[in-house]
């Protein structure tokens, strides 16, 4: 019955060894392939606001021009 116990603690001394050499492994994976995630998704973040540039710049402009019609409108409207 010693033996078997003793053969049993062996065992798992032995996968906690290799466990515990593994571990710090598993997780710079587990790092490294969060901050490749977090360069991605920032790449992507960036190609989307760049298309998305020229859209925002025509409403922006279309607003601007559109105000300044309203303000001659308006200032028309005081002179009469």
């Amino acid at each position: 019955m010693k033996k078997i116990i003793s053969k049993i603690l062996i065992i798992l001394i032995i996968f906690i060894t290799m466990f515990e050499c593994m571990y710090p492994s598993i997780v710079n994976a587990a790092n490294d392939l969060e901050e490749t995630l977090n360069a991605t998704t920032n790449l992507l973040g960036g190609i989307v606001s760049i298309i998305y540039w020229i859209p925002r710049l025509q409403i922006t402009g279309g607003a601007f021009i559109l105000n300044k019609i309203m303000d001659g409108v308006a200032s028309s409207e005081r002179k009469n």
